[in-house]
């Protein structure tokens, strides 16, 4: 009977343990609140490095440690008026070459060099090729590799994916979902905004350190190393060498090749490409068939703005914590108000800490002190009773 409670102990003691290493590893303080009213904190990317990918682990917390609720924001692509052109769908089918093709009506009286997709939200990556034709028999090529966005942040159930492209004016497009049976993204609508389009908002990442290797077995491989896990959403390429070019090239946060995720170099283009990737190192690959490597001289980075906007209350102090890494999306009602939040105050965001390291003693810290010190007694009770219940088995033998 002895023998059942000691493990009872043991078992509560562990469940203790894990609970005390799920606590948030990090927390910034947040500026003075000057009134009660709804505030927008603006999260750096030094923050945001220190969270999971979906920002489920961010809160905000009250100097009573009590939670706060908010509502999470990203300034992704967005329709600023209501003067959408729809363009029907005609058909979206699986054909002969096995890949998904889609084909919609272009309604538009002058030539076009934009398209707009609402696709329905995904964790999955895709590129497509996009066609034209002006009988739906005979097709001629566009753009090629297009990469599709996929932002699970944002807090609609869809996202919105321009594809720009030289002016045309055909009276049918066709959009291929490269790849032999893969799934297909869910398209619900096609069509063109006029000078209502609103891209995303991104902010600049510091710059990494470029090591680039020209292989013998004609590739080129680059390493970009940041300091710190930034989430990167777009990046831009300044490239030397060849006056002609048009390569594909891969990009991953492992060293593993993926080549789903094809991007295409071309000597005519901007080198500026979507993507959603987190990492302290980035994976290039360039594949250069026969010709001679190209250069990469320079690499921009840019995260898309996150924001959080939340009810704050004069005269109380706030901060952020964020690093747990047992954390879900928190469920909050403030989501039902959104619309209320009207022009809300800016609140800047303070230094990071990592509250698993020493800091200075002050009241506020003594919750994360006294937590340190009941989780080395709870080690040394485990100790104890091992040391006693092994002493007990052996006297038994």
């Amino acid at each position: 009977m002895m023998h059942k409670k000691k493990y009872k102990l043991l078992f509560w003691a562990f469940l203790f343990v894990i609970a005390c290493k799920a606590q948030p590893y990090y927390h910034a303080s947040l500026s003075a609140v000057s009134k009660s009213g709804f505030y927008k904190i603006n999260l750096p990317p030094s923050l945001i490095a220190k969270s999971n990918k979906r920002l489920q682990d961010i809160r905000i917390i009250d100097n009573s440690e009590q939670e706060v609720p908010y509502i999470l924001k990203t300034d992704l692509p967005a329709f600023t008026a209501a003067s959408f052109i729809s363009f029907p769908i005609l058909s979206a089918k699986k054909e002969v070459d096995k890949q998904t093709h889609i084909t919609i009506e272009n309604k538009a009286s002058t030539p076009i060099n934009r398209l707009l997709l609402i696709i329905k939200n995904t964790d999955a990556y895709r590129t497509v090729t996009l066609s034209g034709s002006d009988n739906l028999k005979q097709w001629f090529v566009i753009k090629e590799n297009i990469s599709l966005d996929n932002y699970l942040s944002s807090p609609e159930a869809h996202f919105i994916q321009s594809l720009s492209f030289p002016n045309s004016q055909y009276a049918y497009f066709k959009i291929t979902i490269n790849g032999e049976d893969v799934l297909p993204v869910h398209i619900s609508q096609a069509g063109i905004y006029r000078q209502t389009y609103q891209a995303g908002k991104h902010m600049l990442l510091p710059a990494p350190i470029i090591s680039q290797k020209d292989s013998s077995d004609k590739k080129t491989y680059v390493t970009l190393a940041f300091d710190d896990t930034y989430t990167i959403d777009r990046f831009e390429l300044t490239i030397s060498g060849s006056r002609f070019y048009n390569r594909t090239f891969t990009i991953n946060n492992t060293t593993s090749a993926d080549y789903n995720n094809s991007y295409t170099l071309n000597a005519a283009a901007v080198h500026s490409f979507n993507c959603h990737l987190k990492g302290n190192q980035l994976y290039l690959v360039i594949q250069n068939n026969d010709n001679p490597p190209l250069k990469i001289n320079k690499v921009k980075a840019y995260q898309l703005n996150n924001y959080l906007i939340a009810w704050l209350e004069k005269g109380i102090e706030y901060k952020l914590t964020t690093g747990d890494s047992l954390a879900t999306t928190p469920q909050y009602d403030l989501a039902f108000f959104k619309d209320s939040a009207q022009n809300p105050i800016e609140l800047m965001v303070g230094a990071i800490t990592n509250i698993s390291l020493p800091i200075n003693t002050t009241k506020k810290n003594t919750n994360h002190y006294m937590i340190w010190i009941i989780l080395a007694a709870v080690l040394v009770l485990l100790l104890l009773l091992t040391r006693k219940l092994t002493t007990e088995v052996n006297k038994k033998k």
